[in-house]
């Protein structure tokens, strides 16, 4: 992860509150902040930065959407890609476990529908 998107990622987590890491150690904190982010706006954060980084006004809302299966592949690859054991990172792989939980899916569920609602 290169130190713009990192930083770019900790000051879009500070605009919505997000805690990074919940309950775990902040190891690779910044692929739980790319995690809270994909969730809360359930587009990618890395097409966002692209768009951020090229000029666009809005780069979440014309970001590439994401779903909950494909931001949670995300987290997992960060995991990999932070780790000098890549694949067999055993803490990218508990907490690649962790978010496919069904109470996960239903925070993702519940902050959808709240999207929905009209305002």
């Amino acid at each position: 992860m290169t130190s713009a998107y990192a930083s770019w990622l900790r000051e879009e987590a500070a605009l919505i509150h997000a805690d990074g890491c919940t309950g775990v150690t902040n190891l690779y904190a910044d692929c739980c902040l790319q995690h809270d982010l994909e969730f809360y706006y359930a587009k990618s954060a890395a097409d966002a930065y692209r768009q951020q980084r090229a000029g666009h006004p809005a780069p979440w809302r014309d970001a590439v959407p994401v779903t909950f299966d494909e931001a949670n592949a995300h987290f997992r690859a960060c995991h990999f890609r932070s780790s000098r054991f890549g694949y067999l990172n055993l803490v990218g792989w508990y907490r690649y476990a962790a978010m496919r939980l069904r109470k996960t899916r239903a925070a993702w569920d519940a902050h959808r529908a709240r999207e929905a609602q009209p305002a």
